[in-house]
């Protein structure tokens, strides 16, 4: 098994996808989408959203496979940000439909959540957002700017090499 992810130190490795809270990933570029934090407080298209992202990560899985020859995918790791309109189980929901057939039919989906953490505009207090609250603890500002959490990522894939094909090689 060989693992494809993103490092930070800039390595021949490289990140694979990574968009925030108002985007979604085609291909390894992020682009925005309608609705912004509505789509986080339930904007009605949440089902649609997940597809079109599950869509995008077996084909960003399957170029990056097929790049470094692989057999087939075992593994995605996905970061999500608690923020992030992104729903576990909508993907996983997702991905056993759109993976069938493919490389990364029966591939295992790991999930990590990362919390949100935001920045006062008008104090600059650094905080973590929480009890429903959007106002800086400090001051009482509603200016929020988001240092993290909604970030959706995916952060590597796990492979199976192909197999050498021992009859090309006999003489």
């Amino acid at each position: 098994m060989m693992l494809i992810s993103g490092q930070p130190d800039g390595r021949s490795e490289h990140r694979i996808a990574q968009c925030g809270l108002d985007s979604w990933s085609l291909g390894d570029t992020c682009h925005s989408t309608v609705g912004g934090w509505q789509g986080m407080l339930g904007s009605g298209q949440e089902a649609m959203h997940e597809l079109s992202v599950t869509q995008s990560l077996l084909e960003i899985a399957l170029r990056h496979a097929q790049e470094a020859g692989a057999e087939r995918v075992t593994d995605l790791y996905l970061v999500i940000g608690e923020w992030s309109s992104i729903i576990d189980d909508s993907v996983q929901f997702y991905w056993d439909m759109v993976a069938q057939g493919t490389p990364a039919e029966g591939a295992r989906l790991h999930f990590e959540r990362l919390p949100a953490r935001a920045a006062c505009g008008a104090c600059g207090q650094e905080f973590a957002p929480g009890g429903g609250s959007l106002l800086c603890p400090a001051c009482g500002s509603s200016q929020l700017r988001v240092l993290s959490g909604d970030q959706f990522q995916l952060e590597s894939i796990a492979i199976e090499p192909a197999r050498p094909n021992p009859q090309a090689e006999a003489p």
